[in-house]
């Protein structure tokens, strides 16, 4: 299938975690087409340890953009995939990831059996318990099996053993779509206008559940990636609320204003709202309310966070 897929890794200040999911990539059974490695402004030693392995693996096609400005990762990201020539591109993937031998092998076998596939993920380990790596073929971590977050959606497809491919109208409830694993189609990917920096950390999942709700994703329940979980991480930061209600006005701006979303604004219009709802009732002055501490308020938790929308934008009911 000539350039298939491409790995577009977005890294600043991670210099560190680079070498395990650099070596991960040299491991795959079968070789990405294309690698790129962008540094966003580092100022440890993350762009010698880019250099090195562009040296060190000459077999490889490794593409390097190095860079002195900082501008985020949605911004490097997206600039990435306008670079890369395959028709697929796996660019979610953070430093501080970590892939399985058989990552591309299995992407690779699901691309080719259906035409279709826009968007197509892997189950995926999220590693929570520290900054530190664990060791990829321990049983610590393989044993530990995450399909249950997909259980409650697959009660309601038919699909093959080992994965399913959904249809938009298929999706009608949030799935969980492993975002640290998503190879989408390039193309698709550049429609809908890439990760959107005003997003922030959103700007991944929003483009994926657009994408999801637009054309259906292929899912192989099979774990795949690892992804590490560490404090300095964007997505670890806490936010106020007007933080998270700039955000959810931006996706409304999006959704509003964009033609690639308009066949699934409708389904990212509530997609959006139980999100920012889910966020915004972990922040403390909510878990002191007494209306969170109630289990069986939910309809009145819901009544309240409306008007708290409404107040945040000073809009009447």
């Amino acid at each position: 299938m000539g350039n298939l897929l491409s790995i577009i890794l977005s890294n600043k200040d991670h210099g560190e975690f680079l070498p395990r999911l650099l070596s991960s990539i040299v491991s795959q059974t079968i070789p990405f087409d294309e690698i790129i490695l962008i540094d966003d402004g580092s100022s440890d030693n993350s762009k010698e340890v880019m250099r090195n392995f562009k040296s060190d693996n000459p077999h490889l096609n490794v593409r390097l953009f190095l860079y002195d400005i900082n501008l985020g990762w949605g911004t490097r990201a997206t600039e990435g995939i306008h670079h890369s020539k395959c028709r697929f591109v796996f660019s979610t993937i953070k430093s501080a990831g970590q892939l399985l031998p058989q990552f591309v092998e299995k992407i690779r076998k699901a691309l080719s059996s259906n035409r279709d596939i826009e968007l197509c993920v892997a189950t995926a380990y999220y590693d929570r318990t520290s900054p530190h790596f664990h060791n990829a073929q321990s049983d610590q971590v393989l044993s530990r099996d995450i399909r249950n977050n997909l259980s409650l959606f697959r009660r309601h497809m038919h699909h093959e053993p080992d994965c399913f491919f959904t249809k938009p109208q298929d999706i009608s409830i949030t799935p969980y779509i492993p975002g640290r694993s998503a190879c989408i189609n390039r193309n698709t990917l550049l429609k809908f206008g890439g990760y959107k920096a005003e997003l922030k950390w959103h700007s991944d999942w929003f483009v994926l559940m657009a994408i999801a709700h637009t054309y259906g994703f292929y899912c192989l329940e099979e774990e795949l990636v690892i992804s590490h979980s560490h404090p300095d991480s964007y997505s670890s930061q806490k936010y106020d609320d007007n933080t998270w209600m700039e955000i959810f006005n931006t996706m409304k701006r999006i959704l509003d204003e964009e033609e690639a979303y308009r066949i699934c604004r409708y389904q990212m219009m509530s997609e959006c709202f139980a999100r920012i709802n889910c966020f915004l009732l972990q922040s403390d002055e909510w878990k002191e309310s007494r209306v969170y501490k109630s289990k069986d308020l939910i309809e009145q938790r819901n009544k309240i966070f409306y008007k708290h929308l409404l107040d945040k934008n000073g809009v009447g009911e």
